[in-house]
């Protein structure tokens, strides 16, 4: 997504994500549930989803650090987990 400044995420701290937060494609907010874990920027980042609303995500950050913008998101602990390369805005489903 299209971060102005890199937004530092910290563990344990509680973050949105999607509108009014962190921004994220709505496809992601879609496919998430409570309690997939979500890797962001190749892996780098790990949070876990603690609550899903109908636009935003609320997660609890598990591995933190400095999150620029055009970054991957890879949802785990699905059945079909959706990466997003922010990079091509492609979205890429991997059965």
């Amino acid at each position: 997504g299209e971060l102005e400044t890199p937004v530092e995420l910290e563990d344990a701290k509680e973050i949105t994500l999607g509108k009014g937060g962190i921004p994220i494609p709505k496809e992601v907010v879609e496919a998430a549930t409570k309690e997939n874990e979500i890797l962001l920027d190749d892996g780098k980042i790990l949070i876990q989803v603690l609550e899903k609303q109908e636009e935003t995500l609320v997660a609890k950050v598990i591995r933190g650090g400095r999150l620029l913008g055009h970054k991957s998101i890879k949802i785990l602990m699905v059945t079909k987990f959706l990466m997003y390369n922010f990079l091509g805005d492609n979205l890429i489903f991997v059965l």
